[in-house]
């Protein structure tokens, strides 16, 4: 394990390896998190609520399904149907039955909803612009090619008991 990540762990063990990739992954996520997490605060979203937001924005009039919503956020949330309450309540989506089908709901969002996410883009832009800034483009590069590697063994991933042990 790195150096930097054993100080911010405040550790000297070492990690298993694979322990070590889940590890600095879910450090340096969570701390480049707080960036927009800052942002969101100050419009007193959360930052799945954004995403919420972004992927209705991005659905247009058509709309997308509590089912979807689920199925397109990155991190699992127990209760989406509050989410999408409180984003309601602040009239930033709007639900509707789909014509075709009353059984399903549809959501969008609303103008003040995009208007919301118009007004969070500069400051986001200008985070991703820093963060861009500060690897070379091969660098880049090569950990979205990692990442994208890591996604695909996770959607690979065998069931627990399949995994064979190593000794």
């Amino acid at each position: 394990m790195g150096e930097r990540l054993q100080r911010r762990l405040r550790t000297t063990k070492t990690f298993e390896p694979g322990e070590d990739v889940m590890l600095a992954l879910s450090v340096a996520l969570a701390d480049l998190a707080v960036f927009p997490g800052r942002v969101f605060r100050r419009h007193d979203l959360t930052h799945t609520q954004y995403n919420v937001l972004r992927m209705l924005r991005g659905a247009g009039e058509v709309g997308l399904t509590h089912g979807e919503i689920t199925e397109r956020l990155i991190m699992g949330v127990p209760d989406v149907t509050r989410l999408v309450n409180r984003l309601e309540t602040r009239r930033l989506v709007s639900r509707e039955r789909a014509a075709e089908d009353r059984r399903k709901v549809l959501h969008r969002i609303t103008p003040q909803g995009a208007s919301l996410l118009d007004e969070i883009a500069p400051d986001l832009r200008r985070f991703h612009d820093w963060l861009a800034s500060e690897f070379a483009v091969r660098d880049r590069e090569a950990l979205v090619g990692l990442c994208e590697r890591l996604i695909h063994l996770a959607d690979q991933a065998p069931a627990l008991d399949e995994i064979p042990t190593h000794a």
